[in-house]
């Protein structure tokens, strides 16, 4: 399959399955926490969605950031941030989604954080149309994030948290 047929089928699947889940799960949340800042240009989504209380008092936190502009035919960068605000440790951590391949970031300590980074391709109008016919072209703005971070806690018991998405406008 052609690589980037592969990718807008991923992204096609993130925007219809993912990403209605995560407003599913965000909106049946009854205590979220969503932040939302605007920082050098860059468009920043701060959220725990918690599955249990307990996972609440964890104080894990997961972040996407991303550009708020992109242009079509360019590569662009994603940071996901984990930081454990918390008091206690939390193991196996793990990001799970479409959008990205499977992440292990192990183990995080009270106070501790962990960064990285993941490029993704922005596809001209001509190249998304090629591979799904004339008029064809991607959501904008173009919906990034969604991702799980799933962990546990010291007693085994696993939790999870969604990433939020990020919009980017396309130009």
């Amino acid at each position: 399959m052609d690589k980037k047929l592969v990718i807008v089928i991923l992204i096609a699947i993130l925007v219809i399955v993912i990403v209605p889940l995560g407003w599913t799960l965000q909106n049946a949340n009854s205590n979220p926490q969503n932040n939302t800042t605007v920082q050098n240009d860059t468009f920043q989504n701060d959220i725990a969605l918690n599955d249990t209380p307990s996972t609440e008092a964890m104080g894990i936190i997961a972040t996407v950031k991303g550009p708020r502009t992109a242009k079509k035919g360019q590569n662009i960068t994603i940071e996901y941030i984990v930081s454990n605000k918390g008091a206690k440790t939390a193991y196996n951590l793990r990001i799970e989604g479409e959008s990205i391949d499977t992440k292990n970031l192990g183990t995080l300590k009270a106070g501790e954080t962990r960064k990285f980074t993941e490029v993704e391709y922005m596809p001209t109008n001509t190249e998304v149309a090629s591979d799904y016919g004339p008029g064809t072209t991607y959501m904008n703005p173009f919906p990034v994030g969604g991702d799980a971070l799933y962990f546990k806690d010291a007693k085994g018991i696993e939790h999870v948290i969604n990433f939020s998405r990020i919009e980017i406008k396309l130009t």
